[in-house]
């Protein structure tokens, strides 16, 4: 998934990437190479709103927003279920009970929302 900052300024890779906060900022640091880079990628008048932003990016990494429950009694057996992971770009299979699964489908793009699209009183 792609994660772009607040301003445009920076597109990066969530795969390669740390996201962490600090008070009122959220900064990207890279994991690959040698040496500790950072970007800062948002930043938000007070803490609860960029816990919001940090819970918002994860939603839509694990993609809560759309997902699909297949529980119509097929209980897929050990075979079956590698057969639908291996077969399946782009989601998240996640199973849930003996034989049923849930379907995420994983979004390719995330951009910090500006301080005022958060919905949350500081």
């Amino acid at each position: 998934m792609r994660v772009i900052s607040q301003n445009g300024k920076y597109d990066v890779p969530y795969e390669n990437f740390v996201f962490v906060f600090e008070q009122n900022m959220i900064y990207a640091v890279s994991i690959a190479g040698s040496g500790t880079k950072q970007w800062l990628m948002a930043e938000y008048t007070g803490p609860g709103k960029t816990q919001k932003a940090m819970e918002m990016l994860h939603q839509e990494y694990t993609g809560i927003m759309s997902s699909l429950v297949t529980d119509n009694g097929h209980n897929f057996d050990a075979e079956s279920m590698e057969v639908l992971k291996s077969s399946t770009v782009g989601a998240f299979i996640k199973p849930v009970n003996s034989g049923d699964v849930e379907v995420h489908t994983l979004p390719r793009l995330f951009c910090f929302p500006a301080c005022d699209e958060i919905g949350v009183e500081e």
